[in-house]
């Protein structure tokens, strides 16, 4: 899990002990000649604040350090240079049709970037970024839905239980979020549809069992990964399903990774 990297948020949906004890001009905005009303910015019991009209916060968290300390060479893998903690509404409409709460923003350290219209999925490991994700906000059917950078197929990123005998294989990582709130189960998603054979050696050395989950469409691939798994003595599985992982309620993502 990424407990290490969490990034203090302000849930839209959840409460919290920690609460708003003031409300402050917002520097940022004030730089603008804005927020006249000196009231854009909450200040909380913790001594943290944020604002609400332009996401400025001044909250100590690792996304800021890698944010402030990452390379700028032409070959580094920095996040977006607009990348924001604070998700607009598009942003969290999109999260929520599958399932994505507030805590799950929180515990993945779920971005924005405004020049690019995606929701940012950083991927850190051992306190530094590795690659992101973005997934497009846009109408504009000629972009892709994915951007990738940084990672690829050799990479895996575990979440949830990382010391469960059973993990879990999707294609996205919002499936994956979502397969991992299951306190029993390790999610790992592929950022593509191919589950190598050194991967199942790889997973094979933390986890008993492989689930391979991928959508609908890649039914009979998924099928075929199993057999290849289970071809070299490893316990493998393929879940086939009408919708992708990340389309099921939690008791239904529970019942079909039931095994056994």
């Amino acid at each position: 899990m990424l407990s290490s990297v969490q990034v203090e948020r302000i849930p839209h949906t959840e409460t919290m002990t920690n609460h708003v004890t003031d409300k402050q001009q917002c520097p940022a905005c004030a730089k603008l000649g804005k927020d006249n009303g000196h009231d854009n910015l909450a200040i909380y019991s913790d001594g943290s604040s944020y604002c609400f009209s332009c996401g400025y916060s001044n909250r100590s968290n690792r996304i800021s350090q890698i944010l402030s300390t990452q390379s700028t060479t032409s070959t580094a893998i920095v996040l977006p240079s607009d990348a924001s903690e604070g998700l607009p509404t598009s942003a969290w409409d999109f999260l929520k049709r599958y399932g994505i709460s507030a805590r799950d923003a929180t515990l993945n350290s779920i971005l924005y970037s405004k020049y690019y219209n995606r929701i940012i999925f950083p991927y850190i490991h051992r306190g530094k970024l590795v690659g992101w994700q973005g997934r497009s906000l846009s109408s504009d059917k000629t972009k892709p839905k994915w951007l990738n950078r940084g990672v690829s197929g050799s990479y895996t990123h575990k979440l949830g239980n990382v010391k469960s005998n059973v993990v879990v294989l999707t294609e996205d990582i919002i499936s994956a979020i979502r397969v991992s709130n299951q306190s029993r189960l390790c999610a790992v998603p592929l950022f593509n549809s191919h589950v190598s054979t050194k991967r199942l050696l790889e997973l094979e050395k933390d986890h008993c069992i492989v689930q391979i989950w991928l959508d609908k469409d890649k039914a009979k691939e998924s099928m075929q990964f199993a057999k290849n798994a289970r071809d070299i003595g490893i316990c493998a599985v393929s879940i086939i399903t009408d919708l992708d992982p990340k389309e099921y309620t939690e008791e239904q993502i529970k019942d079909l990774t039931s095994y056994g």
